[in-house]
């Protein structure tokens, strides 16, 4: 896949499939060009005008047919304000569960082997502290099983 718009004819595929779990990718490309050039832009001419447009979102064809998990990387100055704009995500776009760390952090996130984490739903918000990716996505995982039961209970 190339596109946000491939990945999310692959999730709506997923969906209509069974899946019942959705574990969204933490950043496609939420803007595109307006205009593409199907030649090389010759740098002796003048410098074109670049526009971007947004992306749809891949969750869109997941919402209400699947568990869906989001993401949000947030340049923030505080663990509330993450969490803060992280629910505001959650229940814009109707995720049942978002992860979300603060990328403005250099000993976490990209370029980094460790990332600190608040995994957040309705019912409840978890803080992962500074350790390895692997532990996180352990974390993340362990989390997903733990909600589907509870909502398997309610039911």
């Amino acid at each position: 896949m190339k596109t946000t718009d491939e990945m999310m004819k692959e999730v709506e595929a997923g969906v209509k499939e069974g899946f019942s779990i959705v574990i969204l990718a933490g950043a496609p490309a939420d803007f595109s060009f307006q205009n593409k050039f199907e030649n090389k832009v010759d740098t002796a001419r003048e410098v074109p005008e670049v526009k971007l447009i947004k992306t749809p979102k891949v969750s869109s064809v997941a919402v209400g047919k699947a568990f869906v998990v989001g993401f949000s990387a947030e340049t923030v100055d505080n663990d509330e304000e993450l969490t803060k704009k992280a629910r505001a995500k959650m229940e814009r776009h109707g995720f049942n569960m978002i992860v979300t760390n603060n990328v403005s952090r250099h000993d976490i996130g990209f370029g980094s082997t460790d990332n600190e984490i608040f995994i957040i739903t309705n019912e409840s918000q978890m803080k992962i502290s500074k350790n390895n990716k692997i532990v996180i996505a352990r974390g993340i995982l362990d989390n997903v099983k733990k909600e589907l039961e509870l909502q398997r209970r309610r039911v």
